[in-house]
């Protein structure tokens, strides 16, 4: 059916009207567990405990989490940034949100439409945000692309910043009250389709990411995020 298509889909990174005569398809012995027990990330991230929400990125499997005081909540695959316009490592918050934007990267004569926008680095404007989502690897240029389903509902999950001039678009004025979600950015980029099972006794597992003992452990990603550091640590 549809719905273990999808499973399936998602699992392999390739849709199942693609796969070749003689192609291999991995496919769960159990389809009867809840999605989050097919993710590459633990059921309880200790680390994540004292968050009330963290996002994480992986880059090495192309793949997302959402965990609620260190709960898997989420689970879903990505695309990150090309070799040309990497993603870049490190710890961020989200920022400002919008369902609907134009991309600024349009080239001449077109328009990239972007759905349920999240920014975490407002400098160079990057966002994680629904696309078109090849099923390979690394390919934006730079932004985070997500699934429609998984974009929707990671905008209505996630927190942004609170400030004197409330969310606005791109806005760097006003008090910042309260950081928004924290995000971390992960791993290296496969360089190409990234390799989602290892082959222990000749049996695919799926392969786990590699998650930070403590978040705060991952570097800051942008200035805002040094300087609330500072305020965190009674800097």
């Amino acid at each position: 059916g549809r719905e273990r298509a999808v499973l399936v889909e998602l699992l392999n990174r390739q849709m199942v009207m693609d796969t070749a005569l003689g192609d291999t398809l991995i496919v769960p012995v159990d389809f009867n567990l809840p999605f989050c027990a097919y993710a590459p990330y633990p059921a309880f991230y200790e680390g994540a405990a004292t968050f009330d929400k963290l996002f994480v990125i992986d880059k090495a499997t192309q793949s997302f989490a959402a965990f609620e005081h260190g709960r898997l909540v989420r689970w879903g695959i990505v695309n990150t940034g090309s070799a040309e316009t990497p993603t870049p490592n490190g710890r961020y918050n989200f920022n400002w949100r919008a369902e609907y934007r134009i991309s600024s990267m349009s080239p001449p004569g077109q328009q990239w439409e972007m759905y349920w926008v999240l920014n975490f680095h407002l400098l160079r404007g990057i966002h994680i945000h629904q696309y078109a989502l090849p099923t390979g690897g690394p390919t934006s240029a730079g932004c985070v692309r997500l699934v429609d389903n998984d974009a929707a509902w990671i905008y209505n999950w996630a927190d942004t910043w609170q400030t004197s001039v409330g969310d606005r678009v791109g806005s760097e004025r006003g008090t910042l009250y309260k950081q928004g979600t924290t995000v971390l950015v992960i791993g290296e980029d496969p360089p190409g389709a990234p390799e989602v099972f290892t082959f222990e006794g000749g049996k695919p597992q799926v392969r786990m990411v590699d998650l930070p003992a403590d978040p705060f452990d991952v570097p800051p990603g942008t200035q805002q995020q040094v300087e609330w550091d500072r305020k965190r640590l009674g800097g």
